[in-house]
């Protein structure tokens, strides 16, 4: 059984949340450039990334798709990243915030706060903390683009798990058909993803009950972390990344050979446009006293389940976490590696703040345009710190 602890994290290792800074109307106003820290576009640099293509053909397991439309995605990749100021949480007892969810236009970001859970939103340059029912700890995990935001909370502390909820038109209400759950993410739609007891949990609506979307025969564990705009939810089963279309359809996605070794772990981080990012790796067994896997080796993988095809990214440059409409990748690489925006042939670098470096367990998210990133950083006190870069 999870712990309160536990949950934290686990929404730190998914995929990408939402921004609550107005990032159109900063485009449009210029204040935003104004406030971007010029030396962070200084430092921004482009070069070339080695990648590897594989399509797989036929099959049920990785099923191609209609090509996007010619709308999608901002077509132009920024040439340059800076960073942006992000609005403070004022409250006595934080120390720090994260955040872990964005809505597709920048506007909307989501997340906590710390070391006191409580659910926070970040919009029109303000940020605002969400007085919740009962008296526990909470979170917002993501947020749409109207605003509709998901999350969970503890009606009292010391429960071992939280109850999931959404809040609409300012109406907070808990999300029917499961008891404790948490949800990870709402599409433009209002269709909610997720997981409760152990298993991807789907939310038509806010109206409807919690359904478990199927799995194979035998299968132990199952978790829905992501949710394209056409009712696509992507996710991992017993460790292996996974895709259900609208239709309740289930595959999943193809397994990576990393130095002529078959990946035997592979995750999602996030969904859009029929893009899907996450990673693989292989594992082997320490010969210390722990029994938990090694990691031998690891890649970023972005599948396209328009076309079918699998590439993966350059072995430790970067490890995917979120993704634009057109395919572009965020992450950061192994260890204190910079973040960056991958898009197509060009990685662009994402700066830091002074004497900081990448939080390990950072999710980051990006808007459709790729104008507004997100993500978390560590400062020289150990503070967590959330980022956030603009992106022209």
């Amino acid at each position: 059984m999870r712990t309160e602890h536990d949950l934290i994290h686990l929404l730190d290792d998914e995929p990408p949340t939402p921004s609550a800074v107005d990032i159109r109307g900063a485009i449009t106003t210029g204040r935003r450039r104004r406030r971007m820290r010029r030396a962070g576009l200084a430092g921004a640099t482009a070069t070339a990334l080695a990648v590897a293509a594989v399509v797989v053909a036929g099959g049920n397991l990785f099923a191609p798709r209609p090509a996007p439309t010619a709308a999608a995605g901002p077509g132009v990749v920024p040439t340059g990243c800076g960073l942006a100021d992000l609005p403070p949480v004022r409250s006595k007892q934080v120390t720090a915030a994260v955040v872990t969810g964005a809505d597709p236009t920048g506007r909307y970001l989501v997340g906590r706060t710390e070391p006191v859970a409580e659910a926070v939103l970040w919009r029109d340059d303000q940020a605002q903390i969400t007085d919740l029912p009962g008296t526990g700890r909470s979170a917002f995990t993501d947020v749409n683009s109207t605003g509709t935001v998901v999350g969970w909370r503890f009606a009292k502390d010391g429960e071992p798990e939280p109850v999931p909820f959404i809040i609409q038109q300012e109406t907070v209400t808990p999300l029917p058909g499961v008891t404790h759950g948490v949800p990870l993410a709402v599409n433009n739609s209002g269709t909610v993803v997720g997981e409760s007891g152990g298993s991807a949990v789907r939310w038509s609506s806010a109206l409807d009950d919690a359904t478990r979307l199927p799995v194979p025969p035998g299968t132990q564990r199952s978790s829905a972390v992501a949710v394209d705009q056409d009712g696509t939810v992507a996710g991992t089963v017993d460790g292996k990344a996974f895709v259900w279309l609208p239709d309740g359809t289930g595959f999943a996605l193809p397994v990576p050979d990393i130095d002529g070794t078959a990946a035997s772990v592979t995750t999602v981080g996030d969904i859009r446009n029929g893009w899907v990012v996450g990673s693989a790796s292989t594992t082997g067994r320490p010969s210390g006293v722990s029994s938990a896997p090694d990691v031998l080796g690891s890649v970023s993988v972005r599948w396209n389940l328009h076309t079918g095809e699998m590439r993966l990214i350059e072995e430790s440059r970067l490890v995917a976490s979120a993704v634009t409409a057109d395919g572009w990748l965020v992450g950061a690489g192994a260890g204190a590696t910079a973040p960056a925006m991958v898009a197509g042939d060009t990685t662009l670098a994402l700066p830091l703040p002074a004497d900081s470096v990448p939080a390990v367990d950072s999710r980051y998210t990006v808007s459709d345009d790729g104008h507004t990133v997100t993500g978390l950083a560590v400062d020289a006190s150990g503070t967590r710190v959330p980022v956030v870069w603009f992106c022209i």
